[in-house]
């Protein structure tokens, strides 16, 4: 039942921010202890060289409206003046150059912070470890060492902004801390929601946009400070004006750092197993999940997927009483398949797919829209769209699966349906309004194939033969570009694979997934079909169904542009020797005499 686990949940969850701050505090300590351990003065320094940083960032925002204020009392003698005295020239020459040693040394901290920071990650990472533990374990050692050197910094900085305003305006702390206070209660209870079964507006965003919240709050903070100024200016006795307007000033510093500091320290907080195991000998890295497949299994977990499904279908007028929602592993990376069948009177009436889209892939549902704008579904072919909705973070589409079952890959029968697949995306001929679209963001084949990218292969151009070979490269590929231009265009889908595609009983077979398609000369991508019947029969295919080739169009022009992808694609990976042993089979395959039909 959904009620006693999500109370169990909530009451859970109801004191895990205090928690959760209480074991960082804890875990930054002893993380404290080890660097003082192994590398104190490092430590020290750097903690030091980021506060001093800070101060005197705050001093070059301030000392300039202190110098003003002091040529503005020449001018207007008065309370100001006499409290300033009277050798105004020399206190602006000493505030000017006060501003100028504030800019140059802030300058100095942050070399010295950023030298300290490489050297110290790097000492500390290899005292407490010989052998790697994750990827680039000197750069992660180093940010996390200045990750820390930052935190601690801001900590120490905004105690003692808070101790020297106190000192000037005691009220405003006072009034700041009971602030603070209620603020963080307030986003506890807030957080206590944030699970699978209730979740709101304002949870989402205190949990996936911290910073803008911290911003916020922040803000908030700064009206408060102020109206804390002001009270006594409007409604009490009156106040010294300097010392509220610098208080105001410097605290808004504060309150910026303190905001930077609490996001700093949620950042720290995520690398905690990283860093356990970096500066930790006995700690051992276990890759946390991923923050996407844990609200993943949450989302759409079986208690909660079958109820928000049906309302989904009801929606748009599917009768779904009885029904069945299975999980499905997919091969097509950063996209989740559930399986939906429909039954009546016990038989099956219809399948679905739900397509569930991780969120930063939410722009492949969006280039699918855009394809199917210009192209029809059927031609390319392409399940139809049931509906399309968003469930939580993540993007989803259900489609009609036309009872289709996964392509086998046995016996030669999944070439017999990649053949049919490619019959049927080469004969749909993309409009001119698809093209120019494209070609607004995406290069073409003939582009992407620039000197640059020859240029690539210089370094694996071991001998006089490989030399020879990419000379004569070179000097073709202006011929190559026109020649690739020429070439016809389909609608490339390089998810089409066996686990992607499902035969309905028809025998028709669809292609699940297209947010990755592109347009790209015939040929491009294509499986290797081994028999010439099998290659002349797509030459002959896209001259009777397509008017924009010519009738010389042949299966060696799709074959040049197949190999000719593959040696494009070699390049990119890197495998240049192999790239180079393409290029004669480039260069001896001539291109067929163009007549138009």
């Amino acid at each position: 039942m959904v009620g006693p686990q999500f109370f169990r949940i909530y009451t859970q969850q109801s004191m895990n921010l205090f928690k959760e701050t209480q074991s960082f505090i804890a875990w930054v300590t002893r993380l404290a202890f080890v660097f003082l351990r192994r590398r104190p003065w490092t430590t020290i320094v750097l903690v030091a060289a980021m506060g001093i940083g800070r101060v005197t960032s705050i001093l070059s925002f301030v000392l300039p409206i202190k110098v003003l204020s002091v040529i503005a009392s020449q001018s207007e003698p008065g309370k100001l003046q006499s409290m300033i005295g009277a050798d105004q020239t020399t206190l602006v020459v000493a505030l000017l150059t006060a501003v100028i040693l504030s800019f140059f040394t802030s300058i100095i901290t942050d070399a010295i912070a950023n030298r300290l920071t490489t050297s110290g990650g790097t000492a500390l990472f290899s005292t407490a470890n010989e052998l790697a533990v994750v990827r680039n374990n000197y750069a992660t050692a180093q940010g996390i060492y200045r990750q820390f050197a930052s935190v601690t910094s801001g900590a120490v900085f905004v105690g003692v902004g808070f101790a020297v305003i106190a000192y000037i305006e005691l009220p405003l702390i006072a009034g700041l801390a009971g602030a603070l206070l209620v603020e963080f209660i307030f986003t506890a209870v807030v957080l206590r929601s944030a699970n699978a079964f209730r979740s709101n507006t304002l949870t989402r965003f205190v949990s996936e946009n911290t910073r803008n919240y911290l911003n916020a709050l922040s803000s908030l903070n700064i009206l408060i400070a102020l109206g804390i100024l002001i009270y006594p200016f409007v409604w009490g006795n009156g106040a010294d004006v300097i010392s509220a307007l610098i208080s105001f000033l410097i605290l808004r510093r504060i309150l910026g750092v303190a905001s930077g500091c609490v996001a700093e320290s949620i950042n720290l907080a995520k690398r905690r197993n990283v860093a356990d195991a970096l500066f930790f000998p006995k700690r051992r890295y276990l890759p946390d999940e991923g923050k996407d497949t844990r609200t993943l299994r949450d989302v759409f977990s079986r208690q909660a997927r079958g109820e928000k499904t049906i309302q989904r279908l009801r929606a748009v007028n599917v009768d779904c009483d009885d029904l069945t929602m299975l999980w499905r592993d997919s091969r097509v990376p950063g996209v989740n398949i559930l399986a939906i069948d429909l039954f009546h009177s016990n038989e099956t009436t219809a399948r679905y797919q739900q397509q569930v889209y991780l969120p930063n892939q939410g722009a492949r549902l969006d280039n699918e829209a855009v394809l199917f704008q210009y192209m029809a579904r059927d031609d390319l072919p392409a399940p139809k769209i049931i509906t399309r909705f968003d469930e939580g973070p993540y993007h989803c589409q259900i489609c009609d699966t036309q009872l289709g079952e996964p392509a086998q890959t046995g016996s030669g029968r999944w070439m017999k349906t990649a053949f049919d697949l490619t019959v049927k995306q080469i004969s749909a001929t993309p409009p001119r309004a698809l093209l120019r679209t494209y070609a607004m963001s995406h290069p073409s084949m003939a582009d992407r194939l620039s000197d640059e990218l020859i240029e690539r292969l210089d370094v694996a151009a071991d001998t006089p033969e490989d030399t020879a070979r990419l000379g004569k490269l070179r000097r073709a590929m202006p011929d190559i570009r026109a020649r690739v231009q020429q070439s016809p265009l389909y609608v490339y889908n390089p998810e089409m694979k066996p686990a992607n595609v499902l035969i309905g009983q028809d025998s028709k077979a669809l292609i699940m997934t297209w947010g990755r398609w592109a347009l790209e000369p015939i040929g491009y991508g294509m499986p290797q079909f081994q028999e010439n019947e099998k290659l002349k029969a797509l030459a002959q295919t896209v001259r009777n169904t397509r008017s924009d080739v010519p009738e010389t169009y042949s299966f060696e022009e799709i074959e040049w542009i197949r190999r000719l992808g593959i040696f494009e694609n070699q390049i990119k990976d890197n495998l240049l020797k192999t790239a180079l042993s393409q290029i004669d089979y480039i260069l001896d395959t001539e291109a067929p005499p163009r007549r138009a039909k």
